[in-house]
């Protein structure tokens, strides 16, 4: 598939993956940089109530994910705080003026 524009990728829940299952994906993430942005995501974000480099210490395993990091592409990570009713109705509201599309209360 080929796509005029840079394809961004959000992989939400990431952090609810364990072990070897979560380690193969970080691997293909890794893997498939190189190739960036032809044959890879121009931007890929991982979502997660977690920090994934900070997942197997909160979940109890140890320190190191048991090989090399992976994490060396990682631009940023951020924490978001929950919107407040104010902020999401601002955000609406912003939609509706960019889009057209309305919400109703």
């Amino acid at each position: 598939m080929t796509t005029p524009r840079p394809l961004v990728i959000f992989i939400d829940e990431i952090d609810a993956l364990s072990n070897q299952v979560l380690l193969s994906v970080l691997h293909q993430i890794r893997d498939g940089y190189g190739g960036r942005p032809h044959a890879f995501p121009w931007s890929l974000a991982l979502v997660g109530v977690r920090d994934v480099q900070d997942y197997k210490v909160a979940s109890g395993g140890s320190e190191r994910l048991n090989t090399s990091s992976p994490f060396h592409i990682q631009a940023e990570s951020l924490t978001l705080a929950n919107f407040t009713a104010e902020e999401v109705t601002t955000r609406y509201e912003q939609h509706t003026t960019e889009t057209g599309q309305v919400f109703t209360p």
